[in-house]
Order: C-alpha cells, then sequence, then structure tokens
C-alpha cells in the first residue's frame, strides 16, 4: 500500500468534504462515561441534587483540568428541554486513560414533581467532545415528602460475565460502580475481578474513596502524587490520606508497587516493593507556597524465600522541598530533592545479605508558565546527577539534563496553533568508560475547528538523537500526521494520513532505515432510532530501504446494533486483519465474528447471550485453525 497514492486518490473526497461539512467530531470519542447518577434518588423538591459523573479520558495527551467543563442539562419525562446546570470544572488533571469524579450540584425547583432525564455535555476549551445518553432521576412533591435524608444512599450497577471458547478455558468477571453519599461524605466504589481455570478469583483493580470537604480518604488501586522529584506517576495498591485546610494540605500514603516473586537457581527472584510517605503543602502570603515532601522506598527482603543466584534488595528515601509563586498570568515553580541509596547483595552460600553500599545525589527542577486568554508559553528544566535516585518517581531518570519550551496561541476561537522543543543529554560527569546521548524532539501542528466545516489537524515532529561517539549512535525520525474529522446529519466520518521517516546515520548502525506509512478510514451512522452501525479500515506499510523488503498489516471492522424493540437489542461485530511480509512470502489472515442478544428483563437488569467464532489462516507450516466460543452477561443497576 503506498500512502501518498491513496492520499492523490482521496484529495477530491477531501475537498468535497469541506465544501459540505456540517461540524467536526472525531470518529471515536475522545471521551467516555463510565458512570453518572443523581443522588439522592429519589430527590425533594426544593432540595439539592448532585449529579456524580466519572469521566475517562481517551485521548493520548492529559486534560488540563481547566480546559474541560461539564454541563448537565435537563428535560422531562417527554424528553423536553427544561433547563441546565452551571459549569463544573475537572477536580485536577486527568492523565491519558485516567478518570476524574465530577460532582455537579444544582436546586430543584418546588415546582418539581415526578421522573425527569439528564444528559451530561462535556467540553474541552469550548468545544463538544461528548454528549451521554440520557439518564432518568426522579423528583418527590415537597409538599407531601416526610421521609427524612437517608444516611447511606447508594447508586451504581454490577455486571456478571461468563465466557468460554475451543481455544481458551473458562473466563468469568465480576465488575461492580458504585456510587453514593454517606452522611455529608461522597462515596465512590470501582472494581473488577476476574476468574479462569489458572487462577480461581484474581482481583484485577479495585478502588474505594469517601471524601469530603475537609478530608479524603482513598484505598485500593491508587495513584499518589507529591512533586515530580519525589512521587509522581507511580502507581501501586494501598492507602492514601489527605486533609485540606484553608491554609494547608496534607497527604500520607502506604502502597505496595511491586509484587514478589519467587527465583531459583538460574534467574533472580522480584521482591514486594513498598512506598510511604508524607506531604505538607503550606499557603503563604502574596501567592506564595511552600511543599515539603518526605518518601521512603524499600524492597521486603523476608517476601521471597529464594532470591536467586545474584539478587540485591534496595532501600531509597527523598526528601523534598517546593517553592511556587502564581499571580493572575503566570506562575513559577522551583523543586530541590536529595536521595540516599542503599544496595543489598543477596549472598546465595550464607543466605545473608551484606552491610550494603551508601550513596546520596541531589535534583533540581524548575517551572514557569505564561498564559493569556489566547496565548501561552511554558518552560521547563531539570538536572539529577548521577547518584540521585527516586523509585517512586519512575519516570525520573538519573545522570540526565532536560528542558523544555513549548507554547500554543489561539488567535481566533476555531484555530489554535502550537510547537515546542525539548531537548535532553546524559552522562553529566563525562565519563570516559559511557558514550553521552543528545537527544532533541521538535514538534509544531494546527488545529482548526471552524463552526459548520470539518476539523482539520496537523502536525510535524523531528525526534533526533547522538552520541559521542556517532560511529555508534546517530539517528533521526522524521513524521507528519494529518487529520479529517465531520459530522452529516448524523453521520460521522474521519480519516488520517501520517508518515514516519527512520535514518540510521551510524556507520555501525544495526537499525536499518524505515519508511512507515498509515492510513486510517471511520465512518460511524444511524438510521432512526433502530439501527446504528461503525465501520472502520486501517492500512500500515513499513519498508526496508535497506534489502527493500516491505511489511503491510490492513484491519477492517465493522460494527451494527439492532433494537427490536424497547426490550430486546442485537449486536454484531466482524472483523479481519491481514499481516503480510512480502520478502519471506507470509501472511496470516484472522478474523472475529461475534453475535450479542441482550434482553431487557426489568429498567434495572439486562442479560445478553451470545457467540463468537476466530479464524487464522497462514502460508506458514504453521497450522491453521478455527474456533467458536459462547458468553453469558447479566448486568444490574440500583
Amino acid at each position: 500500500m503506498n500512502v501518498k497514492k491513496i492520499f492523490l486518490v482521496m484529495s477530491p473526497a477531501i475537498l468535497f468534504l469541506i465544501a459540505g461539512a456540517a461540524s467536526s467530531l472525531v470518529a471515536q470519542a475522545p471521551a467516555e462515561i463510565q458512570l453518572a447518577v443523581a443522588a439522592p434518588d429519589p430527590a425533594k423538591a426544593g432540595d439539592e441534587l448532585t449529579f456524580q459523573i466519572i469521566i475517562l479520558n481517551k485521548e493520548t495527551a492529559a486534560w488540563a483540568k481547566t480546559d474541560i467543563n461539564c454541563v448537565i442539562e435537563l428535560f422531562d419525562s417527554s424528553g423536553k428541554y427544561i433547563g441546565k446546570t452551571q459549569g463544573f470544572k475537572l477536580p485536577s488533571d486527568v492523565p491519558p486513560g485516567g478518570s476524574s469524579l465530577i460532582l455537579a450540584s444544582h436546586q430543584i425547583p418546588f415546582s418539581y414533581s415526578g421522573r425527569y432525564q439528564f444528559r451530561v455535555m462535556l467540553y474541552k476549551k469550548g468545544q463538544n467532545i461528548l454528549t451521554s445518553a440520557f439518564y432518568d432521576f426522579s423528583v418527590k412533591a415537597a409538599a407531601v415528602e416526610e421521609k427524612k435524608d437517608k444516611p447511606l444512599f447508594l447508586n451504581g450497577n454490577m455486571s456478571f460475565l461468563c465466557k468460554n471458547s475451543q481455544r481458551a478455558d473458562y473466563q468469568g468477571s465480576v465488575s461492580a460502580n458504585i456510587l453514593g453519599k454517606l452522611y455529608d461524605s461522597t462515596l465512590v466504589f470501582n472494581s473488577n475481578a476476574y476468574s479462569s481455570e489458572d487462577d480461581r478469583f484474581d482481583i484485577d483493580s479495585i478502588y474505594l474513596s469517601l471524601f469530603a470537604r475537609k478530608y479524603k480518604v482513598s484505598a485500593g488501586d491508587v495513584m499518589p502524587e507529591f512533586s515530580p522529584l519525589s512521587l509522581y506517576s507511580l502507581a501501586g495498591r494501598g492507602l492514601v490520606l489527605d486533609y485540606m485546610t484553608r491554609s494547608a494540605d496534607f497527604s500520607g500514603v502506604y502502597i505496595r508497587t511491586q509484587e514478589a516473586a519467587e527465583g531459583d537457581a538460574t534467574s533472580n527472584g522480584v521482591y514486594a516493593r513498598y512506598t510511604g510517605g508524607l506531604n505538607a503543602s503550606v499557603k503563604l502570603p502574596a501567592g506564595f507556597g511552600l511543599k515539603l515532601s518526605g518518601v521512603q522506598t524499600y524492597d521486603s527482603e523476608s517476601s521471597i524465600s529464594d532470591p536467586g543466584p545474584a539478587n540485591s534488595a534496595i532501600a531509597n528515601e527523598v526528601l523534598s522541598s517546593e517553592m511556587r509563586w502564581a499571580c493572575g498570568f503566570m506562575d513559577v515553580k522551583g523543586e530541590f530533592a536529595s536521595s540516599s541509596r542503599r544496595e543489598k547483595e543477596y549472598i546465595a552460600v550464607s543466605d545473608s545479605y551484606d552491610s550494603g553500599v551508601s550513596t546520596t545525589g541531589a535534583a533540581y527542577r524548575f517551572e514557569t508558565r505564561f498564559f493569556t486568554r489566547k496565548f501561552n508559553l511554558k518552560g521547563k528544566y531539570q538536572k539529577a546527577e548521577a547518584d540521585f535516585l527516586s523509585l517512586s518517581s519512575p519516570g525520573l531518570y538519573p545522570d540526565r539534563e532536560s528542558s523544555e519550551v513549548s507554547g500554543g496561541y489561539s488567535p481566533f476561537q476555531f484555530l489554535r496553533v502550537s510547537g515546542g522543543v525539548q531537548s535532553s543529554e546524559d552522562n553529566l560527569e563525562n565519563d570516559a568508560d559511557r558514550d553521552t546521548t543528545k537527544q532533541t524532539v521538535s514538534n509544531y501542528g494546527f488545529q482548526l475547528n471552524v463552526k459548520n466545516l470539518p476539523g482539520i489537524s496537523v502536525s510535524s515532529t523531528l525526534n533526533k538523537v547522538e552520541g559521542s561517539s556517532v560511529t555508534v549512535l546517530s539517528n533521526e525520525t522524521k513524521g507528519l500526521n494529518m487529520g479529517l474529522s465531520y459530522r452529516l446529519g448524523g453521520q460521522m466520518i474521519s480519516a488520517g494520513i501520517s508518515e514516519s521517516a527512520f535514518r540510521n546515520h551510524a556507520s555501525t548502525a544495526t537499525g536499518h532505515d524505515l519508511d512507515t506509512g498509515v492510513f486510517s478510514f471511520a465512518y460511524s451512522g444511524a438510521i432512526g432510532s433502530f439501527l446504528s452501525f461503525d465501520a472502520g479500515y486501517a492500512s500500515n506499510e513499513t519498508k526496508n530501504l535497506y534489502d527493500l523488503s516491505i511489511d503491510e498489516t490492513t484491519s477492517l471492522s465493522l460494527g451494527a446494533n439492532v433494537k427490536f424493540t424497547k426490550t430486546l437489542n442485537l449486536f454484531l461485530y466482524g472483523s479481519k486483519t491481514s499481516r503480510e511480509k512480502l520478502a519471506d512470502n507470509v501472511k496470516t489472515d484472522t478474523q472475529n465474528y461475534s453475535a450479542e442478544i441482550t434482553y431487557s428483563a426489568r429498567k434495572n437488569l439486562s442479560v445478553t447471550t451470545g457467540v463468537s467464532v476466530e479464524k487464522n489462516d497462514e502460508t506458514t507450516d504453521a497450522e491453521d485453525y478455527s474456533s467458536t466460543g459462547y458468553l453469558f452477561r447479566l448486568h444490574y443497576s440500583f
């Protein structure tokens, strides 16, 4: 597949879309509602109703809490619009794949009585990125309501799934999502558990949070954050305590970040690793603030009985102080951290550990940001000494210095231009036994979202890496991405083209020059209220310029949802993926088909049963196969 030819073929279609499109919309929604409930339900007319919404970020970039705005629209039982709430912001930034809870409060008029509906409208920088389905709630007339508020109120859903196939053993899962109220505190609970022939019961994820105006308690799978140099982007299972006042915030955490695994005579085991820490953030006059953090991470030597032939247990402590200042158009942060590290080597002959060697190091970080309504500029600088170690910040590498400058400008509401440069260098002490690596990544692009016209995005990147010995390390990667999306009468279409070129300039290069092209197309539409469907196509071609070999991968998928009645629904899905390595004359085709029927036995109870077929065909001596599977799912909401 030649991406350039496809682009030339599609050019007339793209021009047609630009001329006749209605509005921009990506085929895959950038956000997803995990749970949306109104509490209490029924509510009392004249009282305050809280809409509790859990939103999932499906984009590849983090959401800034100031960019997202959530509005709840209200409708009566017949679907007539009757009003909306004010906008509500996210409580904090949300990383890609992360979720956030929004509590949207609304005063119910005294005139309300009976059944009502609401839907969630999510906006990013003023652009709608999600319109949810309708959710029900009820209101009791104030004149006849005499029941007292319940101290405990729960609302949510549970799902039970069981499936089996000829190629895979039995698999089962149980998931629960609960939002509720315990006196004046909000309760959140999410859990997923799996069962199989090899593992009878495994809690894959679990999360429980109870929070009010001054405190928050979180247990289960958490990702606490203190500061980039002390505790940052570290996921684990444990407990997090937060206490907030007007002048200061305090946090405590204790989590397990690594599970234990036994070693043997030829391979090392894995110690259970635990992280605990305390954090205090104090607000000072004139916009200043001070944050102090202390974190300890250690490997539990007693967690495994056989460490293996050559293993070491590590203990790491980090102390960090951060000073910040903010005003109306800028903010500044500076952080200093010191670390100590003790590594105790396991001696297999005596089944004991030595006294260990201790090292210390330091790290520095500076960040500033300027912003107006149309313009923003951000700068970062960070340096970590060779002996600095922070196991509680996995993205922080020792012996490295890095800087970053990025910015964006929106001269009009429908246009945004952005760009940035990142650079890093290691081997800061110029160790003669090591090669020094320098990397520079630059990017720029624009997004155009004009009302009643398609959304257009273009971006370009250049990643350049050089070593002190260019005969060993010297390469660069250039990339170009173009995307187009639009909606016309409920039909949604998007297309994207990307090209990248990898060039290895090292004289002792082990990696060959590669050209890669990707084309994708997606379509989603509906016919009335009884039929909706989605289709997608993607093609990837990689060409090795050394031996001129070509690898191709294409995939096609189609799904349809048929609503026969209010209680009976049919879902059909099929996909085909072809992988071809022309030089070796190897081709693999994988096909998947499934059909599911869902029956809503009651308003809050649905039953799903389905069948699936998987086929695999190869041109090699590998055995082809065809497998049939079955599934049963029960979904209950309360």
